[in-house]
């Protein structure tokens, strides 16, 4: 199976489950640190919603925005987005990117966006930040990194 084909499949299948490890070592971001690493997540705050017709509709989602991307010579990762429902770390969902190098860094690349569900639990539904955590799938993921624009409510 080729090496990118691999790392799809196995982003996709979660092989690893790792969502809530490292939570405990987010920093919250600002300008300058909404930046995950393996070694650093990034806490998001998420934009309010500014009308209400979605959450009536239940149709919202979590809507991350990512600027640029660095792989991990050392293999593939994934991202984890999670949140805190009820005093407990909850995950969101998962998200990869099939480069195997920088994305973004030269600023000619447009931002990529990842929706992920919000839970059914409506004291869960309104989250005021997410945690975006780098997970290797294959290796230690040394190396790799994702910039975060922002997290919103759709």
């Amino acid at each position: 199976m080729k090496r990118g084909l691999r790392a799809c499949f196995t982003a996709i299948c979660g092989t690893a489950v790792l969502a809530f490890a490292g939570l405990g070592n987010s920093v919250p971001a600002s300008e300058s640190n909404m930046r995950a690493t393996v070694d650093k997540p990034a806490t998001i705050p998420v934009a309010r919603r500014t009308s209400s017709a979605s959450a009536k509709a239940g149709r919202e989602q979590l809507v991350v925005t990512i600027d640029g991307y660095q792989s991990s010579p050392a293999g593939p990762v994934v991202f984890v987005v999670t949140t805190i429902c009820r005093g407990t770390a909850r995950e969101l969902g998962r998200f990869g990117i099939l480069e195997s190098g920088p994305v973004g860094a030269d600023g000619k690349t447009e931002p990529q966006s990842f929706g992920f569900s919000l839970p059914e639990d409506s004291a869960c539904r309104d989250p005021s930040e997410v945690t975006v955590r780098v997970a290797p799938t294959i290796g230690d993921g040394k190396g790799a990194s994702v910039s975060i624009q922002g997290a919103r409510i759709e």
